[in-house]
């Protein structure tokens, strides 16, 4: 391959699975998408994640599953070392996507010539824009096609609706700090399973010192309730400041 290996970073959300159709359909150049599992998705991401991935092997575009092999599931390893996600902190970003994502690129990618080897297509659309940088690497260079063709999130999202087979929603781990208050209460209401292992994580760090929670710096606990607020007709904005550096929430 005489140019960059060009490749999409994953999420499973909106922007990154516009930009995945877009490969499909050769809008954009593309030789391969690449998904991290951090082990700790929730369950609606991993059945966008499949349904991608089954397109995408039809259409006859590699499509790579990645993980931290060595650390396991993000939340287990958390729980285990009675640790928590910070907010701020972008450990779980760096290490759990970023670095599995690039080690699999340098084994697909020609690296034996001039760099960059690789181009890497993020789908950051114009609304998150001031989440668009250069890459920390030489290696490797940081595109951005929705935000070059003017598409918003909201532009994305009508645009999925030409896909019927697919249900997409906003990802990122179930145990995420940047989680806001009606995404707790919706985990708690719709995935009880996965809110117990959050709880649990809070708890094994309590245990160790810690006297923070996930929800920011606060405990999920005022979210522990067969009731929330939606049930008295009360919304609650839930807008996370993220700004995890493209790995997450696309």
């Amino acid at each position: 391959m005489t140019r960059p290996f060009r490749y999409i970073s994953y999420g499973g959300g909106v922007q990154s699975t516009v930009l995945v159709l877009w490969a499909i359909t050769k809008r954009i150049l593309c030789d391969a998408v690449i998904f991290a599992d951090t082990g700790s998705e929730e369950p609606g991401t991993y059945a966008t994640v499949a349904a991608i991935k089954e397109m995408c092997e039809e259409a006859g575009l590699p499509f790579y599953t990645v993980s931290h092999a060595s650390k396991g599931p993000l939340w287990e390893f958390y729980s285990g070392k009675g640790l928590l996600p910070m907010v701020g902190i972008v450990w779980c970003t760096t290490n759990w996507k970023i670095a599995p994502i690039r080690k699999k690129v340098r084994e697909l990618a020609d690296c034996t010539g001039p760099k960059p080897w690789a181009v890497t297509l993020l789908g950051i659309t114009t609304d998150e824009a001031h989440r668009a940088r250069e890459s920390d690497v030489l290696w490797t260079t940081n595109e951005y096609p929705l935000i070059d063709a003017l598409w918003s999130r909201q532009r994305c999202t009508s645009h999925l609706q030409n896909y019927p087979m697919l249900t997409v929603k906003k990802s990122g781990c179930f145990c995420c700090p940047y989680r806001g208050a009606k995404s707790w209460a919706t985990l708690r209401r719709e995935h009880p399973d996965l809110f117990e292992r959050a709880r649990q994580m809070e708890r094994n760090a309590e245990a160790k010192g810690c006297n923070r929670g996930l929800w920011g710096e606060r405990s999920i606990l005022a979210f522990d309730s067969d009731l929330t607020l939606d049930d008295f007709g009360i919304d609650v904005d839930d807008d996370p400041q993220c700004d995890p550096g493209g790995g997450c929430f696309i």
